[in-house]
Formats: structure tokens, sequence, C-alpha cells
């Protein structure tokens, strides 16, 4: 063999070579971007499983604000007989002590439910709990216009008085006699 079949034949190995370990790189990479992709699945499914985490506990201290604003009432040695006082005999019947403590009670409530829209314009709120809470508020809105509470929050306002609308047309519409 001579000397320039000999380099042909290291050249020819080389090239070889080569080859292999463009298909072992191939090969390598082929299973970095499998594994990459099941990192990603796994990192997107354990953000799916805390977004919703995140959304189950905003729901139950949702619903733990409410209910402990309602029991504070109904509990309340103060506030139990103020709303039923307004019930009864309106507003004026109350003695400026009672209105102040009602009128605090009721700016506690305006502030739950204006983080309640806060949080649904944001996203973090399914629209039919969101249209619940309305449903539930828009009742109280009259009133926290009369006691001029309600400055800088246009959208909640238009979003209650809508809900308000509603429900007044629902009752005028249930409450018609039937044929």
């Amino acid at each position: 063999m001579t000397l320039l079949e000999i380099a042909q034949l290291l050249g020819n190995f080389g090239e070889f070579l080569g080859a292999l370990a463009v298909v072992g790189t191939l090969i390598y990479l082929a299973a970095e971007v499998r594994h990459s992709r099941q990192a990603l699945d796994a990192n997107t499914e354990s953000l799916d499983e805390n977004r919703r985490l995140g959304r189950a506990q905003a729901y139950q201290t949702r619903c733990q604000m409410s209910q402990d604003y309602m029991m504070r009432v109904a509990d309340s040695r103060h506030l139990a007989p103020i709303a039923d006082r307004i019930t009864t005999d309106g507003w004026d019947s109350l003695t400026n002590e009672e209105k102040w403590r009602w009128e605090m009670g009721e700016r506690a409530n305006l502030a739950r439910v204006d983080n309640i829209h806060y949080q649904y314009s944001q996203g973090y709120l399914d629209e039919e709990y969101y249209e619940q809470m309305m449903r539930e508020a828009a009742p109280s809105v009259r009133f926290w216009e009369r006691l001029s509470i309600l400055q800088g929050r246009k959208q909640l306002i238009d979003d209650l008085m809508a809900t308000l609308a509603v429900d007044d047309n629902k009752a005028s519409t249930d409450s018609r006699p039937s044929k």
C-alpha cells in the first residue's frame, strides 16, 4: 500500500467517524429536545394547577369575607337592631350614632364589593360569581349614593345600576297578574 492509499484510507475513516459523530449528536439533540418538552409540559401543568389553587383560595377568601360581614351584622348588639329599625321605621328614625355605625358598616360592605369588582375587571373572577355578587350588592347602591361614598367608582356604579335596572324590570314583569 502506498502512502497515498493510506492517506485516502485514513481520510475515508475520518469521514466515517465524522458521520458517526453527526448521527450521535443528532440523537443526543433529539433526546434533549424531548426532555425539554417533557419539562415544559410538567411546568405548564404545574402552573395550571397553581392557577386553579389560587382561584380556589381567592374564592374561599371572598366567601369568608361575605360570611364575616353578614355575621358581624347579625351578631352585633348595635347593628342588628339598627338594621331592623331601618327596615321598619326608615333611616330618619335613627340617632346620629346609629347612622354613623350603619354608615361605617356600609363603607366596609362597599369596600368588599369594590374589591370584587376590581378582581372581576382584572379577569380573576368568573362572570357567574360576579353577577351574583352584583345582584346581592345592587340594593345597597341607592343607600351608598345617599351617603355620598361612591366617588371614583364609576364603572362599579354603572354595573350596579345596570343590575338594579334588570332586577327592577324583572320584578315588575314577575308581579304582573297572569291572564
